[in-house]
């Protein structure tokens, strides 16, 4: 598995206009939540609440656990973490209009060849088939991950997560 950040207990949110550096675990009793996951801001403005789930791919593999309460929160200004020197910075997030999920299933190491329609019946409206979501994750990930080709990228494959907006 490669590793996509280092592990880190704090988290910089904007607050009253100031970049602030929060405790991870506090943000967490605030939102009432188990976990957070990181939406760029592009993509945030995309989610339907009324289609009651979100699918949500990431690169490789998730952590994201079935039965957990997990907060979607906006990116403002994206981190990168760099996998050779292990040098990271923190990305800017907005907790504003969070949404509150539930996860309802997972998949990991999916490769694009392995992917069905059905993982794009609940995504974003710019991915809606495995070309799209290619290029959404090379978007994405070559950003955080800028010494990675876009053929490491591919080769890595995705995780999936499904959300719940319901209770």
């Amino acid at each position: 598995m490669l590793s996509r950040s280092i592990e880190n207990n704090k988290i910089l949110i904007l607050e009253d206009g100031k970049e602030v550096l929060k405790e991870k675990a506090e943000v967490l009793v605030f939102l009432g939540v188990d976990g957070m996951i990181r939406i760029k801001g592009n993509e945030f403005k995309e989610i339907d609440v009324a289609k009651k789930y979100l699918g949500h791919f990431n690169l490789e593999c998730t952590d994201h656990e079935v039965g957990i309460r997990y907060a979607l929160v906006k990116i403002l200004r994206s981190g990168n973490y760099n996998t050779v020197n292990g040098v990271q910075v923190l990305p800017l997030l907005s907790l504003e209009n969070a949404y509150i999920t539930k996860c309802v299933d997972v998949k990991n190491y999916l490769k694009y060849d392995d992917i069905i329609l059905e993982f794009f019946a609940y995504s974003l409206l710019d991915i809606q088939n495995t070309e799209e979501l290619k290029s959404v994750i090379f978007k994405r990930y070559s950003e955080c991950l800028p010494n990675l080709t876009k053929e490491e990228i591919e080769k890595l494959g995705v995780g999936y997560t499904l959300l719940s907006f319901g209770k």
